[in-house]
């Protein structure tokens, strides 16, 4: 319960009490009872707002995470390239590296964010750190089978997700 809701609640509660006090016919019992019917109107009124007031909120958070799970990968994807082009990386894993770049920046700047983002950019930020942890021979070169299980896999759901639209 908002507080919103608390202060609905109390004038109708509120109103119910002035109107318990006057008896019918009385001057003023119209104007309660008008009172009563349009502070329960509004109660009401809110009561039906909720589910779409929290649909907005999932979806923000949703938002959210998206925007978050891409900067990480952007961030990695980032460092990783970088170390290829002057560090002692290979600059073969700019093949795993520069799209995992382009992804990440894909998802923070330019995509529009549907309730289905979510399980794309989770994949896909698993499948930059992995590049990243690979290319940087933090884990074996054989984890790029995951690497690219992981693409196709965040491929695959936003194919789902553009036909679902």
């Amino acid at each position: 319960m908002d507080l919103h809701e608390s202060r609905l609640k109390k004038a109708v509660s509120a109103r119910a009490d002035a109107l318990e006090g006057l008896e019918q016919g009385t001057p003023g019992y119209a104007e309660a009872l008008t009172e009563l019917g349009r502070a329960t109107d509004a109660l009401l009124e809110h009561a039906r707002q909720v589910p779409e007031r929290r649909r907005e909120a999932r979806a923000r958070t949703r938002k959210t995470w998206v925007k978050s799970l891409a900067a990480v990968q952007s961030v990695a994807a980032g460092a990783g390239v970088v170390f290829a082009l002057v560090g002692p990386t290979s600059w073969g894993w700019l093949v795993l590296l520069v799209p995992a770049l382009g992804c990440g920046l894909w998802q923070l700047l330019g995509t529009p964010m549907g309730s289905n983002q979510l399980p794309i950019a989770a994949l896909c930020t698993l499948a930059a750190l992995g590049a990243v942890l690979i290319a940087f021979h933090v884990v074996s070169g054989w984890f790029t089978v995951l690497v690219l299980v992981l693409w196709v896999a965040a491929l695959g759901t936003a194919e789902d997700a553009g036909r679902k639209k």
